[in-house]
């Protein structure tokens, strides 16, 4: 998923006001709700933008990906296309 190292500060309410949101575990119903829609709408752009890389290619698209010391992160481009399509892939790993 697409998690930055620092989420954004500036945040629109659902009321259209835009405060600089603090520390998470300080939100108010308000802001926790913003969080909540902004979190979601990043994730739905992430994976909108795998769609638009699938269904652009001509004759094939290649997602690969590295693995070294840390674990592959969850939900990243290279886990979903593997989790959705594991079946029918050739792996090369």
């Amino acid at each position: 998923e697409p998690k930055g190292a620092h989420p954004p500060k500036l945040m629109q309410l659902n009321d259209g006001a835009v405060v600089w949101a603090g520390r998470k575990q300080d939100d108010v119903d308000a802001l926790s709700a913003a969080r909540t829609r902004i979190e979601r709408e990043n994730t739905d752009e992430y994976r909108r933008l795998l769609y638009v890389a699938m269904t652009r290619a001509a004759e094939r698209l290649i997602i690969c990906g590295a693995q070294g010391k840390n674990k592959i992160p969850d939900g990243c481009w290279y886990e979903l296309v593997r989790t959705a399509l594991e079946n029918e892939c050739v792996s090369e790993e």
